[in-house]
């Protein structure tokens, strides 16, 4: 995994990203913390990595609000899942009608 962090070390985002003044910092995922975890709610983190460990983490965002985010980032997850999934259906749909 890619974590994304800004100058303070709050992770911004996770695998990719399209902001150029955030710093990658690759996790092993054999030492992955934040394994299973929605991107939404790893983003509520600071963190450093050192030789793919992470060496600190801690919440930047109220850790009572953390489950909440959660959530909504769960129910964003599966949303894509669906959405993704109705994207292959048409484009499979159009490959039959074409043929």
């Amino acid at each position: 995994m890619i974590v994304y962090v800004n100058e303070n070390d709050e992770i911004k985002d996770v695998d990719v990203t399209s902001d150029s003044s955030l710093t990658p910092l690759e996790i092993d995922d054999e030492f992955n913390p934040f394994k299973g975890w929605t991107v939404a709610k790893i983003c509520c983190y600071r963190c450093q990595v050192k030789d793919g460990r992470v060496i600190m983490m801690t919440p930047y965002v109220d850790s009572r609000l953390i489950d909440h985010i959660d959530q909504l980032g769960r129910l964003s997850d599966d949303q894509q899942v669906k959405i993704d999934g109705l994207g292959d259906a048409i484009i499979e749909m159009s490959e039959i009608i074409y043929a």
